[in-house]
């Protein structure tokens, strides 16, 4: 994943003219701070110690749809909040710092997707997932996902049979496949061509883990 410099400047013009325009006279925080992989760029705006009371300016929320939208392009996650801590204005842009790897998540259920993403973050994989298996076999073969992984209870077209054409697809067939499923069916996702095997519910520490062994793999490869 590249990262933009072109949206991710424009998403802080946004915060920042937002942040400015929501106290008038009052004071802009701007807080910056490296972690593994990622840089995270926090904006916060608080009123002039003694100033009139009352609600401040709402924020536009159009304005802010862009830059949520810009943030997207870059490859980065923003998030924006009010009435925070004091402050009547707060966003925090997270900007990756190096490459990441694409995990594309398969699972029909939504608690498990939001769980996936939280995993994820502030990691060096970055999320995407698909809840239906056509989708993600579509998904799979133009997005070219580092590490796919799947549960095998999907409605319509089972995870075993997306597995076998993910196997056969000359995109996806060298993709390793981790197949995560609350079913004790070990044995047979290896004979049908998963790289791996992690049973629910799956913990952070245990899905980081299962990825690193794989993308370990791939580099040795």
């Amino acid at each position: 994943m590249t990262v933009q410099c072109g949206p991710i400047r424009q998403t802080l013009l946004i915060l920042f003219s937002e942040a400015i325009r929501s106290v008038p006279g009052g004071q802009l925080i701007l807080e910056a701070s490296a972690q593994a992989y990622q840089v995270v760029i926090a904006v916060r705006a608080s009123a002039a110690r003694g100033s009139a009371t009352g609600a401040p300016p709402a924020a536009d929320p159009g304005r802010l749809e862009i830059a949520q939208r810009l943030a997207a392009l870059s490859g980065s996650e923003l998030s924006i909040s009010a009435g925070l801590d004091g402050a009547a204005f707060a966003a925090r842009l997270a900007i990756p710092a190096a490459r990441l790897l694409s995990i594309l998540f398969v699972d029909d259920n939504a608690d498990a997707q939001q769980l996936f993403q939280r995993c994820l973050a502030g990691t060096r994989y970055a999320y995407f997932g698909s809840r239906d298996a056509e989708q993600a076999l579509a998904l799979a073969e133009t997005a070219s996902p580092n590490v796919i992984v799947l549960d095998v209870m999907l409605p319509h077209v089972d995870g075993w049979e997306l597995l076998g054409r993910l196997r056969v697809h000359p995109r996806t067939r060298e993709t390793p496949v981790i197949v995560c499923s609350i079913l004790p069916l070990e044995q047979l996702a290896f004979r049908l061509g998963a790289a791996a095997f992690v049973r629910k519910p799956i913990t952070r520490e245990m899905l980081l883990s299962v990825l690193d062994q794989q993308v370990s793999a791939l580099a040795k490869g």
